[in-house]
């Protein structure tokens, strides 16, 4: 049960009233049968339903975690987390963190929040508007410093700017690993991230120290998938390059996708 892939999906019913959601497995097998009037995806193993018009949490054996209080939304668990809002005046939101008990174990305090990862949860403050980084006691471990959120990557590091124009990279403590001054950073991804070269407003790649690893040289370019990354000529041409720099794809293309699986879509 663990490790299957379980899909929400209609039942058929002439009735509309009456079609109800259950979930199935990659063979088109109902593992749960369709009996609720909403269902979310799974994430971590659970998954959020409404039935007679109360929401769930429910596990994939179809077992009720706990029922959500009324006037509290939910978001996806992540690292045994999720967000819970509430409307604290009309249209605003205050946000907070539930556990699987069904306890508020962050307070409704924040203005936005993000999924837990790394042990951290990216949060912006009431009173500054803006955004640093609490652990899952709800400690303070980030300051409240920075302008936008803090997506934390799988390398342990954040993207960071607590100016509008530079973007550096934290650790998980906020100490800067990579200090502000490129005018974007990109996702982490097979060692290497995108950013934008403040001043020559090239495209470019650099590594966990902050040193280039591929010059800035191309108009535009995305992060790497599968070995590849797309490049942007200034003739408005797309191709691919390693992670050498190496171009393996001549820019001669409208448009590409990522690779995956040794292929990409181009046109």
């Amino acid at each position: 049960m663990k490790d299957q892939i379980l899909f929400p999906v209609r039942s058929w019913s002439n009735d509309k009233k009456n079609s109800k959601l259950g979930y199935i497995n990659t063979l088109g097998q109902w593992t749960i049968e369709p009996e609720y009037e909403h269902a979310t995806e799974f994430h971590e193993g659970f998954a959020q339903v409404k039935k007679d018009g109360k929401n769930f949490i429910i596990n994939e054996r179809n077992e009720t975690i706990f029922e959500i209080q009324t006037g509290t939304d939910l978001g996806q668990f992540h690292e045994g987390l999720a967000i819970a809002y509430i409307e604290e005046k009309r249209g605003r939101y205050k946000c907070g963190y539930m556990n699987l008990e069904g306890e508020i174990v962050i307070p409704f305090q924040y203005e936005r929040a993000e999924n837990f990862k790394n042990g951290l949860g990216s949060v912006q403050s009431s009173e500054n508007q803006k955004w640093g980084a609490v652990d899952k006691s709800g400690q303070l471990i980030i300051p409240f410093k920075f302008l936008a959120s803090l997506y934390f990557e799988d390398q342990a590091v954040a993207i960071a700017n607590e100016d509008y124009d530079l973007y550096g990279v934290v650790d998980l403590s906020g100490r800067y690993m990579i200090q502000p001054k490129f005018g974007s950073i990109g996702r982490f991804s097979e060692g290497l991230a995108n950013v934008r070269d403040k001043k020559t407003k090239k495209h470019g790649f650099i590594d966990l120290t902050g040193n280039y690893k591929i010059d800035p040289i191309f108009e535009y370019s995305n992060g790497f998938s599968g070995g590849f990354a797309a490049i942007h000529d200034d003739k408005s041409k797309w191709g691919h390059i390693d992670t050498s720099g190496k171009i393996t794809v001549p820019t001669k293309f409208r448009s590409t996708g990522d690779f995956s699986e040794g292929f990409a879509d181009v046109t």
